[in-house]
């Protein structure tokens, strides 16, 4: 199969899984939000919130420098799974110990600790998860189907065994479950294409991928830090309630971040194995449009419509609150920005700059937190979220000009100015009459009629996106 038709298929796979996967994990929310309340959607965002550093430092960014090196060196992938998943258990099991001690010193109510630990069975599930190699042989409809498999169990599980409050528990074990799952079901289909996995103790090769994945360890650490910090800063500070309110309004953020997950995960082999500085600029103008085009419209329109979608979310009982997902959106746009610069550095060996941008954004999210959620509480988190991710990329642009001597944003005011017009068309549509969601479908429509009207992106344009 032809570079272009592998791209597309891989694009029209994880388009429609991503849009699947995160309608039903926002459908869950909505579930959740009415059944187990903010009070318990805290409780989740918490067990997440603390999983996510453990499970960092059992991964060390093997799942990455995995992908990328079996894109490059296919033949190679049973060396690379037997090591990496010889490694990540043994991680897993330090990990999940280090977690007992730790939660069993905090102070936190009961619920909050044992979901802790039910969630942090992850760890070990993670450890044997082998979607990484499917990224790196380009299999995208592997990782479609489990995406989506995993989102529907979550809500069969939850649809089933989650009927009050008092459920909470349980919803956090219908997650932890369905993982688990999916990541036997990857396994298995492993063992059938590959073969059995044997542990491995190449102390070389672990070496070599150490090199590449401590750097991004630190990096994803910082990211941690900007994403989840605020989430635990405020259950400690503010309490369950108003971090399940964050909570939602990250997940409906999330939400707004599909496309640009689809479009790296599409364009990380192609990225990987562009060596020249003429092949990296020649893909850098196809996916940075793509990333660019994406972004405006799809933060623009949920800025517009905020207050219906995150009432649709978790109730009638937050209207009002949708100031958060405003402020969110903004976030949103700087995301993928630093998606754009953040993507190519790794695909192209240069991570270790990444760590000296995201510490500094770190820090500055630690200190904006500190300052910001005491008086302000969720709107403080979200205001601590922006500033971090406008310190990220400014770091991250710095260097990526460096590298590529270009930074690929002269165009994102043509496209904002577009979408300001498109959303602001669907808002007094609704303003008269016409329903929100319908609005919005209208919205993004418009905009891109404009962009073919005033042939901002072409026909012709669309098939280079493809074209390797």
């Amino acid at each position: 199969m032809s570079s272009a038709k592998r791209v597309l298929k891989n694009l029209f796979s994880l388009s429609v899984a991503e849009v699947a996967n995160k309608g039903i994990q926002l459908v869950i929310i909505m579930i959740l939000g009415r059944v187990i309340m903010t009070e318990g959607l805290g409780v989740v965002g918490v067990a997440q919130g603390f999983f996510v550093y453990f499970f960092l430092f059992s991964t060390l960014g093997f799942n990455i420098v995995g992908a990328r090196e079996i894109a490059k060196y296919p033949e190679r992938i049973r060396e690379y799974v037997n090591s990496i998943l010889t490694i990540r258990v043994i991680l897993s099991i330090l990990m999940y110990l280090i977690l007992i001690f730790i939660v069993s010193s905090i102070d936190k109510p009961e619920i909050e600790k044992t979901a802790i630990l039910i969630y942090g069975l992850n760890l070990f599930f993670n450890a044997i998860l082998v979607d990484w190699v499917y990224q790196g042989t380009e299999k995208m409809g592997v990782l479609a189907i489990r995406q989506v498999a995993t989102s529907l169990l979550n809500l069969l599980g939850i649809l089933l065994l989650v009927n009050n409050q008092a459920d909470t528990v349980v919803a956090v074990g219908v997650m932890t479950a369905s993982i688990g799952i999916n990541a036997l079901w990857l396994l298995i289909l492993y063992f059938k294409w590959h073969g059995p996995i044997k542990p491995s103790f190449d102390i070389p090769l672990w070496k070599e991928m150490l090199k590449s994945s401590i750097p991004l360890t630190f990096f994803s650490f910082f990211i941690i830090i900007i994403n989840y910090l605020n989430i635990l800063m405020l259950s400690f500070m503010n309490g369950q309630a108003e971090t399940g309110l964050y909570f939602a309004a990250v997940k409906i953020l999330g939400m707004t971040l599909v496309p640009t997950a689809i479009i790296q995960l599409a364009f990380l082999p192609l990225l990987s194995r562009s060596e020249t500085l003429e092949e990296r600029q020649k893909i850098m103008k196809k996916y940075s449009q793509l990333i660019i085009i994406m972004a405006v419209i799809t933060a623009g329109v949920v800025f517009t419509f905020a207050d219906y979608i995150f009432v649709l979310v978790v109730g009638n009982d937050f209207i009002g609150d949708g100031y958060l997902l405003k402020i969110l959106m903004l976030s949103s746009v700087i995301v993928y920005i630093n998606t754009m610069y953040s993507t190519p550095l790794i695909a192209w060996k240069i991570e270790k700059v990444l760590v000296w941008a995201m510490g500094i954004a770190g820090l500055v999210n630690v200190g904006a937190n500190a300052l910001l959620i005491p008086e302000y509480g969720a709107s403080g988190a979200a205001i601590g979220s922006v500033i971090s991710e406008l310190t990220v990329c400014l770091g991250l642009g710095y260097f990526f000009r460096k590298n590529v001597k270009k930074l690929y944003i002269s165009q994102i005011w043509k496209y904002s100015l577009m979408a300001a017009a498109s959303c602001l068309i669907g808002y007094y549509l609704n303003q008269y009459g016409l329903h929100e969601i319908v609005s919005a479908l209208a919205a993004f429509v418009i905009y891109l009629g404009i962009n073919f009207m005033f042939k901002t992106i072409t026909i012709s344009e669309l098939k280079g996106y493809i074209a390797k």
